[in-house]
């Protein structure tokens, strides 16, 4: 009786040291994956403004190597389930509303606002339209907002405040397209959270994101026409734009879902978090862009915004436990 007692101690101690050995692997690739956006961000930054690469090619450029590296994937990793989505006639209005509105958008309104602010402060005006989100959440529940929601829309607004104002409301400390694209960014980032919720039901978000990365990329070179821009591709401007296919999309992607498998949904939303800083890091760091106190005033308030609305309520921690 002893013996089994003890052996029955010792099994789960074992699988309590490899759930949290699985747990800290998680962290660590979520983590990883937000320092992957941050540098893939920089990069963009380095590409339109040092480089002076229009934003036509750095979006298509981007798309399509990233949609050919992603169809490599899921053609060496899910190639029924591709050729069962490919043919699933039911999910391609789904597929070409959040390829074109989702990727696309969400890509082209991020490069804009970095073409016209900096990395940073355009993935930190990105990350509001979480409020967005957590305002269709509450017209589909048909409820008012809870009191999280609440402070996480004051958090947004503070920051988004201190960032594009520096304190001054008669005055932008950002330009005026910069601020534009920044917020037509929201809701592009909300339409690329939504979207794909149907189809996130049916199909892996490998095979689901490959096809419709596909799309938005034919949809970047019909609608910029980047042909009728200027390129020149120099070795650094290769190297920056594969970084953003290999780091801010493959690599970033992929850690992130091994994140949320290891280290729960939970843990993955509040440690991405980081996505933000780290762009601003990244650029302050590599470029040598300026950073005030009232950037990194508003930086706080929008990560406690984000942290905030990935939190889930006491309803769900209790069901959890």
């Amino acid at each position: 009786m002893a013996k089994a007692t003890g052996d029955r101690d010792r099994s789960g101690r074992r699988l309590s040291a490899l759930a949290r050995t699985d747990r800290a692997r998680g962290v660590v690739c979520v983590l990883g994956g937000a320092l992957c956006w941050g540098l893939s961000g920089t990069c963009i930054e380095y590409l339109t403004q040092d480089l002076g690469m229009a934003v036509a090619w750095a979006t298509s450029l981007r798309m399509s190597f990233s949609a050919i590296v992603l169809v490599g994937l899921c053609l060496a990793l899910r190639r029924d389930e591709l050729t069962r989505l490919v043919r699933d006639r039911r999910s391609w209005r789904d597929l070409v509303m959040y390829g074109v509105f989702g990727c696309f958008g969400c890509q082209v309104t991020y490069m804009m606002t970095i073409a016209n602010s900096n990395a940073g402060i355009a993935t930190l005006i990105e990350q509001l339209g979480l409020v967005i989100v957590v305002a269709h959440a509450c017209i589909v529940a048909r409820r008012g907002p809870r009191t999280r929601e609440v402070l996480a829309v004051i958090l947004a607004i503070g920051g988004l405040f201190f960032i594009c104002t520096h304190g001054d409301p008669t005055k932008l400390a950002i330009s005026g397209a910069g601020l534009g694209w920044g917020l037509a960014s929201t809701v592009t980032m909300a339409l690329y959270v939504l979207l794909p919720a149907r189809l996130m039901k049916r199909w892996s978000g490998l095979s689901v994101t490959a096809v419709c990365i596909t799309i938005g990329a034919v949809a970047s070179v019909a609608t910029l026409r980047p042909w009728e821009h200027p390129l020149e591709l120099s070795p650094m401007a290769v190297v920056a734009v594969l970084v953003t296919v290999v780091f801010g999309v493959v690599l970033a992607y992929l850690l992130f879902l091994q994140g949320v498998r290891s280290a729960g949904p939970m843990v993955a939303s509040l440690l991405d978090c980081m996505e933000p800083v780290s762009a601003m890091v990244f650029s302050a760091v590599l470029l040598g862009t300026l950073v005030t106190g009232y950037d990194l005033v508003g930086a706080a308030l929008i990560v406690m915004m984000m942290v905030t609305v990935a939190l889930p309520d006491k309803r769900i921690r209790e069901a959890e436990r």
